[in-house]
């Protein structure tokens, strides 16, 4: 399984719409451009908790702070079927199409 898409409405990233390629993908930018910010909503789309509880709520707090009152939907690929898992701050968890 990788990670195919990743897209966010509303919030600090609005309107990102980002794809990956098969193998290495790297993210570069200055500092303040979202880098951080586009990997936590991904680890929070996906429900990716951290080692220790402290890292997850870091994590969980960063990721509601950019994400605001809007949704990030990640799309994932086996190579023959996708699924689409979407949350927004209010979600518990995450969900999947499939």
């Amino acid at each position: 399984m990788r990670i195919e898409r990743v897209q966010i409405e509303e919030g600090f990233l609005d309107g990102l719409d980002v794809s990956f390629g098969p193998g290495l993908n790297v993210i570069i930018g200055e500092r303040g451009t979202g880098k951080t910010s586009l990997i936590e909503l991904v680890r929070f789309c996906l429900g990716v908790q951290g080692y220790t509880s402290d890292s997850t709520k870091r994590s969980l707090d960063h990721a509601l702070s950019i994400l605001g009152s809007g949704q990030v939907t990640v799309t994932l690929s086996d190579g023959e079927h996708e699924t689409l898992v979407t949350r927004t701050a209010s979600d518990d968890s995450p969900r999947a199409s499939g």
